[in-house]
This record gives structure tokens, C-alpha cells and sequence, in this order.
């Protein structure tokens, strides 16, 4: 199994694109996928490449593209089949192929290797696979050679065409016996074939059965063609069939490793050529516009399950009582604020009686950079008393049980690699109610919810809420500027927007005027039009200023 650091699935942001930990999860499931086809490939000699959307992010991106959530990779027929021989046989125990033969409603001429037969939420396999529950698949697309005369590789198309049509019609229950005897009576002349294309139509099997024969007949004439007989290369399903042309067969026949997330992929040598004959000349341009598939691709696992569930699957929900409006605990303490203990720490510096004090929680260095501003500014008045926690991100099981070693927990908070001279302190050593604190500042949107992270359970916001006057949340990073014809952005908002720390807080602070309308739109969607005004008071836009 691949070893897939925890620091992997924290939030973060690419290209201004923000990635939750939830398509991080998918992303890593992927890897381990790719990781066991790449063991077997280079253990029988097989090549393979990255293909469509992964040649680009390989390429542009070091990884996968930011605002997709699917790897594909590619091989020459030849690799391909000898891939098949083998993959049975050597990938782990749980993992399936699916492809026209193996998987119902697969009429594609690509195999798809998959992580499980079917999602799971048995505790062991989530542990296996970092709490994500449904299938990660990679696709396999097959490349063959096109004949360098031209009426004969149309010649051959048609062929494919009209083999894949009467499976297809044959397998929807759309022709009639007689129409079917006719066809496969020209078939059998025609490629000499003889057991597998009988007349026996009409149960649901028996078509399946002929479409299969068929398809794998279709798959015969589409790996005919021999390197000596040609000079490009194609994806002839669907794309030679629709008239391209290919690409030179030079083009992949030699691949190098590159960088991909926190491992190599291979891509033809020719990769610049490939990406341009794709995508254009302007392919390293950023276009945010995806439309290969939905995004993210588990969420239609998701749905089919909640059809047939007979409850409604965990999430995190609006409640009543989240809009309630609560006492401040300074309102309660009367004259308590003369006890509140004086914390030193590394700097010389601490939280002490009769000044305004401020809990800033950042949960890694690069959040810390969204955070850095409301430091800077607090620093400039002599009557604000600050203190620095940062909280480690914790691996969590499927119960929300902190799996972590006490060393491992003791490192995650990379409390170390802050910048000197800031009053520092270790997570471990605070009790955040027993501070009295004026304010806190989180940034952690999650509480309990991030699928497979978390913050210390004292450190979430539902507990600090009743610990401070005001709870202040600013989200870790900046995004680039979205609309709400932006889908894949505006999907990504239910897990750090419509989220505990948003919910919980008595105040957000956001980029701009255009994302504070779209933090509004998002949460009064999740909590209803009744709420709308509450978050047009809560919700307001920076930069930080402690009198506003």
C-alpha cells in the first residue's frame, strides 16, 4: 500500500483554486491505484503514460490539475493486452477491472482498474483507503496504429462502426430477430467466425452475451493494424472513428518520469507536441473550464447510495440553535477577569490581566500567511495581549478518533517553523476556558467534519464560542475571484464554507465583496432564506481591522 503523508490531505489552495481535503482524498486514492499499475509495469516490462487531462496537470502542474479529481493514463495496444495477462493475477486483493466484458453498462473500448468491487464503509477498509469510501478508479485508454493508406483505414473504421452499432442495438433490444440473423450471417461470412455469433436474441443475457462477441470482434480489427503498416497513432474509439488522425507513432515511443504530487509518472518524450496537437499552442494558459465530467466524481457514488439508503447519510446540517443568539462569557464573569492566569512564552510575552487579550489558532505555516495580517495589526496597540497556538492537523479515523502517535502529535503542529520572535506557545498547554479570553481567532472550518483530518476536539469552534466574546473566523488562504457560473469553485464551498468554524463564529472576515456574496448565497442555501440576514451582518470583508 502507498505510504500517502497526512499533510497531503490538508486544504489548500492552486492557482486560486481551493482543494478541500475530501477531493484530496480522492486524489490519494487515485495515487495508490496508479501506484500498484506502475509496480506491475515495471515489473513485466510494460509501458503505459499519462494521458488527457494528467499529461496536462504532469506537464503545467506538477500533479493533478487542480479543479479535476480523475487520473488517466494511456498504452499502445500491445502494452495494453499484455497488461490484461497479467493484471488479474497481480494486483492486490480487493481491486477489479472493469471493462465491456466484466462490468454491466461498460460498452467502452478502455479498462478501467478500480480500487474495490464497491464502495465500503466497513472500518477497516476506511482505514486502508484514509476514510474515503467510494471506488477510485484510473482509466486505461488504448492507442493503435492507423494504416498509412487512407482507404484503408477508412475501410477499417467502417468495419469497427458497423460492429459496434449491432452490438449496441443487439444489447438495447432494438433489432428484430430477423434483422439480427441477417447481420450476424454477413458477420460470420465476412471474418469467418462461427460459435459465438448465434441467432439466440431476446433475453437481456443472450443479447449481452452476442454484444460482447461483437465488441471483442470491433476489438480485433481495431489492434490489426502493425507498427510496419503505419506511421500515427490514434485513439480509435471514439476519436480515429470520428476522422482523426492521430499523432506520429515516434511520438510515444519513448516515455520519461516527471514529478507528479509526491510521486513520477511516465509521459512520452514528445509531451510538448502531444499537449499542443490537444489543447493548442495556448495549452499552458490557466482556463478554468472543465466539462470531461462531473466534478467530484464520487458525489454521483454518493447519490446513487443515498437512493437506496433508508437513512439519510451523515453531514454536517443546519440546526436552529446554530442561529440562536448566545450570552458572551464576559457577560458572566463579573469580576473573574483578575484571575485570569498570565501564560509566558518563547518570545516574553503572554496574556495577562487588564488587557485585551487574543487567542490567534493558526494550523500550519502556510495558513499562518492569512493570518499574518491580523497579527501585525493587533501587534500595533500596546493594550492588545496576544498569544500564538498552532494546532496540529491530526489524522482521524472513521469514528472521528485521533489516530496520531504521541510523537506524531507532538510534531504536527511544525511549531518550529514559525518565524522567531512570535509570542509562541504549544497547543498542549492551553485550556482556552480557562484563559477568559477576549477573542480567538480560528482558522480550521471543520470542527469534526473534515472527512479525515483534525484539530485537537478542545480546540474546535462549537467549544470555543463559549470561551471568548467573539469568535473570529478567517479562512487560511485566498482564492482567486468566482462566480456563481463557476461549478467546480461553487461545489467546493459546502466543505469550508457551509461548515462548523464558518457557522459557529460570531464573525468572518473575507476577501472581498464578491466572495462575502458568495459566502452568503452558499449558507443560505444550506440554512435557509430566514438566515440570510445573518450572514450579511456576519460575514465582512477585510483587510483586518480590530475596531471594526
Amino acid at each position: 500500500m502507498m505510504e500517502i503523508p497526512s499533510d497531503f490531505f490538508r486544504d489548500e489552495v492552486r492557482c486560486g483554486f481551493w482543494i478541500p481535503t475530501a477531493i484530496k482524498q480522492a486524489w490519494g486514492a487515485q495515487l495508490t491505484v496508479l501506484h500498484e499499475i506502475d509496480r506491475i509495469c515495471e515489473k513485466h516490462g510494460i509501458r503505459y503514460f499519462a494521458e488527457w487531462g494528467t499529461l496536462l496537470g504532469t506537464v503545467r502542474h506538477r500533479g493533478f490539475i487542480p479543479w479535476d479529481d480523475d487520473l488517466d493514463i494511456g498504452m499502445l495496444r500491445e502494452d495494453y493486452r499484455r497488461f490484461r495477462e497479467v493484471a488479474d493475477e497481480e494486483l492486490p486483493p480487493g481491486y477489479c477491472i472493469h471493462d465491456y466484458e466484466r462490468q454491466e453498462d461498460h460498452w467502452l473500448f478502455l479498462a478501467r482498474v478500480v480500487n474495490r468491487e464497491r464502495f465500503s464503509f466497513d472500518p477497516a477498509e476506511l482505514e486502508r483507503w484514509h476514510n474515503y469510501p467510494w471506488l477510485a478508479a484510473i482509466d486505461i485508454f488504448v492507442l493503435d496504429y492507423r494504416y498509412r493508406d487512407p482507404e484503408k483505414e477508412q475501410a477499417r473504421d467502417r468495419q469497427v462502426m458497423r460492429l459496434i452499432a449491432l452490438a449496441d442495438g443487439i444489447a438495447q433490444g432494438r433489432f428484430s430477430g430477423q434483422t439480427v440473423e441477417r447481420e450476424l450471417a454477413d458477420v460470420r461470412s465476412q471474418y469467418r467466425v462461427t460459435e459465438e455469433f448465434t441467432a439466440e436474441i431476446g433475453e437481456a443475457a443472450a443479447n449481452r452475451k452476442l454484444g460482447i462477441a461483437l465488441y471483442r470482434l470491433a476489438e480485433q480489427q481495431m489492434a490489426r493494424v502493425s507498427e510496419e503498416e503505419a506511421d500515427r497513432v490514434v485513439q480509435l474509439f471514439p476519436w480515429g472513428l470520428k476522422g482523426a488522425e492521430g499523432v506520429p507513432k515516434e511520438w510515444y515511443a519513448q516515455t520519461v518520469r516527471l514529478p507528479f504530487e509526491m510521486t513520477t509518472i511516465p509521459v512520452p518524450v514528445y509531451y510538448r507536441e502531444l499537449l499542443v496537437s490537444r489543447y493548442g499552442p495556448s495549452w499552458t494558459e490557466i482556463h478554468k473550464v472543465w466539462g470531461g465530467h462531473d466534478y467530484p466524481s464520487f458525489e454521483g457514488q454518493r447519490a446513487n447510495l443515498q437512493k437506496i439508503a433508508d437513512f439519510e447519510l451523515p453531514g454536517f446540517r443546519w440546526e436552529p440553535r446554530m442561529g440562536e443568539v448566545r450570552a458572551k462569557p464576559q457577560e458572566n464573569r463579573e469580576a473573574k477577569t483578575g484571575d485570569t492566569p498570565h501564560l509566558q512564552t518563547d518570545a516574553g510575552t503572554g496574556i495577562r490581566p487588564g488587557k485585551k487579550s487574543w487567542l490567534l489558532l493558526p494550523v500550519g505555516l502556510r495558513e499562518w500567511q492569512g493570518m499574518e495580517a491580523c497579527y501585525k495589526c493587533l501587534s500595533e496597540n500596546p493594550d492588545n495581549e496576544i498569544l500564538i497556538v498552532p494546532l496540529p492537523l491530526l489524522l482521524k479515523n472513521a469514528l472521528g478518533e485521533i489516530t496520531a502517535t504521541d510523537e506524531e502529535m507532538l510534531a504536527a503542529d511544525h511549531f518550529d517553523e514559525y518565524p522567531p520572535g512570535l509570542p509562541l506557545a504549544h497547543w498542549y498547554d492551553i485550556d482556552p476556558e480557562a484563559l477568559h479570553l477576549n477573542h480567538i481567532v480560528i482558522q480550521d472550518p471543520y470542527d469534526g467534519e473534515n472527512p479525515c483530518l483534525t484539530v485537537p476536539p478542545v480546540f474546535y469552534a462549537e467549544t470555543l464560542r463559549l470561551c471568548t466574546d467573539e469568535l473570529l473566523y478567517i479562512p487560511s488562504f485566498q482564492t482567486d475571484e468566482f462566480g456563481e457560473g463557476d461549478r467546480n469553485d461553487q461545489y467546493n464551498l459546502k466543505h469550508y464554507v457551509t461548515a462548523p468554524g464558518v457557522v459557529w463564529a460570531d464573525r468572518v472576515l473575507v476577501q472581498s465583496e464578491n466572495i462575502r456574496q458568495q459566502y452568503i448565497r452558499a449558507l443560505t442555501a444550506f440554512a435557509g432564506e430566514e438566515t440570510r440576514s445573518m450572514w450579511a451582518e456576519k460575514i465582512g470583508v477585510g483587510p483586518f481591522d480590530e475596531n471594526k
